[in-house]
């Protein structure tokens, strides 16, 4: 639970300067538990949802405060209540019962039905300060066999008693039966001081994972279950904790806090984060100054960045001719360049050679001329193009309707023939050139 402090409606604000203004006095007449929200005290005329009226004890004033006693009891709910709000209720001038002040609770708890189980009782105190605290009366509903100043007396008496509830005989922890060596048997609730020889008994918690003195806590509820809860200690170090319940049979023991895996400090390093578990610390790599570094998963710094960068130079040669690139463009009658794999294997070749001089002096008749050419590089799968130019010597003799052409006969992988003819006489001499060039893969 986390009440907040009580807070004035406007409506309150009002009746308050009244007060204050001595025009009346504040008589605070009901005080009302709800599990609403209201979202806007100072607009609110009522709580969000009212569930219980709530007893009043009284009040005690002196000269600038005044303190209203209350109670919150479960002796009459029929159903349980999540106590989210309380609302203090009085007459203002005109007569009118008006919300005067709201406290509300962020982590609210839930009020349970008694059921014949034991009575939840939960006294509370509220303070409100006036310029004069004589001005503020209540209405006291606390029916019990004792008047008001009795009921203080006895509660002031039982908080100033040490032996309540016999929590003088459980302060420093009380031997554990001699007759008992198995920590099954300990069930009668209380407070036990342990020592390592309680360690060696059956059932009893590891004692590798718990150091071997500190208090056992034994509570029992009323259905039968029972709850061991071990609170070890070290020589300067944190509780550790273990616990196990017996329902219908004893659970494994549970263990919560392991000083050697708490992690106790954090602190920069050049190269990540130093971590303390416990008492030992290890260093959390997450950054790497050396380029030779072997673990990958290392952050490089900045240095590490420029200096690989700056090794960098990449010879471009060697790395097309890796890829399959070659070529050769040394002899203008028979180059080639192959793109390797990355293009798919593409070859470009070609080259010049003598066309053949025509040999007829037949203008009628065709000359034709053969001639075979080897690639410098042979195609892998086929040749997909060829072209051809015929270059002509000064020697040849033009006619306004003379030709040569130069025709594909045959095409290998490895060799191209071709057929050279013309239509005239004298048009191809012994110095006329063919140039080709193919395409393929």
């Amino acid at each position: 639970m986390a009440w907040s402090q009580a807070y004035l409606t406007n409506v309150g604000k009002q009746l308050q300067a009244s007060v204050m203004a001595n025009e009346l006095k504040l008589h605070i007449e009901e005080i009302w538990l709800g599990d609403g929200n209201v979202t806007n005290v100072e607009t609110a005329n009522n709580l969000g949802s009212k569930k219980l009226k709530l007893q009043i004890a009284g009040i005690t004033q002196d000269n600038t405060e005044c303190l209203v006693r209350f109670r919150i009891s479960n002796e009459s709910i029929q159903s349980p209540i999540v106590m989210r709000e309380i609302g203090f209720y009085a007459r203002d001038k005109r007569g009118q019962l008006i919300l005067y002040s709201i406290m509300k609770d962020g982590d609210p708890s839930t009020l349970p039905v008694a059921n014949g189980q034991a009575i939840y009782r939960q006294n509370m105190n509220v303070a409100f300060g006036f310029s004069n605290a004589q001005q503020v009366t209540c209405n006291v509903t606390l029916h019990e066999g004792m008047n008001e100043q009795q009921v203080d007396a006895k509660i002031t008496t039982h908080n100033n008693n040490e032996s309540a509830h016999n929590l003088d005989g459980y302060a420093g922890g009380a031997a554990i039966p001699s007759n008992i060596r198995n920590w099954n048997d300990l069930t009668k609730p209380g407070i036990y001081e342990c020592n390592a020889g309680v360690l060696g008994w059956s059932n009893a918690p590891s004692s590798s994972k718990i150091y071997p003195y500190g208090q056992i806590h034994v509570t029992k509820t009323d259905g039968n279950v029972i709850t061991q809860t071990f609170y070890s200690h070290g020589q300067g170090k944190a509780i550790k904790q273990a616990s196990r319940t017996f329902y219908v049979a004893w659970g494994a023991w549970q263990y919560f806090g392991d000083w050697d895996n708490t992690i106790t400090g954090i602190a920069k390093h050049n190269e990540g984060i130093n971590v303390t578990k416990g008492d030992a610390t290890e260093l959390v790599k997450l950054i790497t100054n050396n380029k030779s570094d072997s673990n990958t998963l290392l952050a490089p710094t900045l240095s590490v960045v420029k200096a690989l960068i700056g090794e960098v130079n990449v010879d471009v040669t060697s790395l097309l001719k890796s890829k399959g690139v070659r070529y050769d463009f040394s002899n203008e009658n028979a180059w080639y360049i192959c793109f390797g794999e990355a293009f798919g294997g593409l070859i470009i070749q070609g080259g010049t050679q003598l066309a053949g001089e025509q040999k007829t002096s037949d203008p009628q008749n065709i000359d034709r001329t053969t001639n075979n050419v080897t690639f410098p590089i042979a195609f892998k799968r086929t040749c997909a193009y060829i072209s051809y130019s015929i270059s002509l010597s000064d020697r040849s003799i033009f006619w306004g309707n003379s030709s040569a052409n130069c025709f594909t006969r045959k095409v290998t992988n490895e060799r191209l023939n071709y057929e050279v003819h013309s239509n005239y006489v004298g048009m191809l001499t012994s110095d006329s050139k063919i140039k080709w060039c193919c395409i393929g893969v």
